[in-house]
């Protein structure tokens, strides 16, 4: 069904997932090299502005937010960072770009990431996939466990603002 002519959206509906889901299940398909994302859509300018490593960093730390901001509505804020902070070590021991770092109380790495990632002595594009990959990879985990505690409108909810957050990133590539 991944044929490259459909949309996530599309996709999801055949598949009777939420475009939540769907994009969950596909980004783990390319993770595993089984299928491969087709490039943007162009802008009515040409192609997308491939965004920085630091502007990369503030919009996940944005997403981050606004997943720990639906997290409080339930009360649960103290046990969740603490999770992510867990989930963040973990990842930290395969991710160098992530080494030493540890959310703050509002889900910020405060610039942690471009800070470990400009001692590799990369170029933009490569640090500013790099980071896209680890934040990436952290993103969904909180997703998920968010998606855990909050009911499904809310989950949904949240996701189409992940989505829209998250969009310059996805749109440059």
């Amino acid at each position: 069904h991944c044929t490259g002519t459909r949309t996530v959206a599309e996709l999801a509906q055949h598949l009777k997932l939420t475009e939540f889901d769907a994009t969950k299940l596909l980004h783990h398909l390319i993770s595993m090299g089984l299928v491969a994302a087709k490039s943007a859509p162009q802008t009515a300018s040409g192609v997308a502005k491939a965004p920085t490593p630091e502007e990369i960093e503030q919009i996940y730390d944005s997403i981050f937010g606004e997943i720990l901001a639906e997290v409080a509505k339930v009360h649960l804020v103290h046990e969740f960072v603490a999770a992510a902070n867990g989930a963040l070590a973990q990842q930290a021991q395969k991710t160098p770009v992530l080494a030493g770092l540890s959310f703050g109380p509002d889900l910020s790495l405060h610039g942690g990431a471009i800070r470990n990632v400009a001692r590799m002595g990369l170029s933009s594009i490569e640090a500013a996939q790099i980071i896209h990959s680890a934040l990436s990879e952290l993103m969904f985990f909180l997703l998920f466990e968010a998606g855990e505690v909050l009911d499904p409108e809310a989950d949904e909810e949240l996701s189409r603002r992940v989505k829209v957050l998250l969009s310059p990133v996805e749109a440059a590539g």
